[in-house]
This record gives C-alpha cells, structure tokens and sequence, in this order.
C-alpha cells in the first residue's frame, strides 16, 4: 500500500513537471523548488507526513511568505497520526523554539 501512495502523491508533482513548469519557468522562491521538495519529502517521510509537508510548502510559497533554503526535515521518529497539521511548518518566519530565560 505505502509505495502506491507514494507513487500516486508523485504522479501530479511529475505532470506538473513536465507541462506546466517549462512554460511557467523554474524561479521557486526556495531551495530546493517546491517541486523537488514535493518528491523528496515524500521519499524520505512516506506519503502520509509527505503530503502535509508538501501542502505546508505549498502554503508558505507566495510572495508574503518564506524563501531561501529550506531542506526537507526528517520526521521518521514523528507520531502524530490524528494530528497530521504538526508535520508541516505552517509560519511565515521559521525560527528555532527558544527556552524562557530564568531569572537571576
């Protein structure tokens, strides 16, 4: 079952590869574009967490929002099956959590 996901989440990012981006163009406001993110996140995380990062990704391209690198994270050790929106990175700025500071 997980390599027909897989597969059928890849069929539309490669369609879209081979008629849509040679005329649009290839000028992702990331690296990688959004499309080899697509495929490369579904390969690493399987299809169900690389479907949210894919859609994530999706959400953040558009001129208001993230660019610049932006590797694919690795959630192998992730388990939020009833929860799939915490896969992805949803913010404009993805910053690292910081720890409270204590007081003196």
């Amino acid at each position: 079952m997980a390599p027909l996901a897989k597969a059928l989440l890849k069929a539309p990012v490669h369609l879209y590869r081979a008629t849509l981006r040679p005329w649009i163009g290839m000028e992702c406001r990331h690296a990688p574009s959004c499309s080899e993110y697509a495929l490369e996140a579904i390969d690493k995380n399987g299809a169900w967490k690389g479907f949210w990062l894919m859609v994530s990704r999706i959400a953040r391209c558009h001129p208001w929002g993230t660019h610049g690198y932006d590797p694919v994270p690795d959630l192998t050790a992730e388990r939020h099956p009833l929860t799939p929106w915490r896969y992805g990175r949803w913010r404009r700025v993805n910053r690292p959590r910081q720890e409270p500071q204590k007081a003196p």
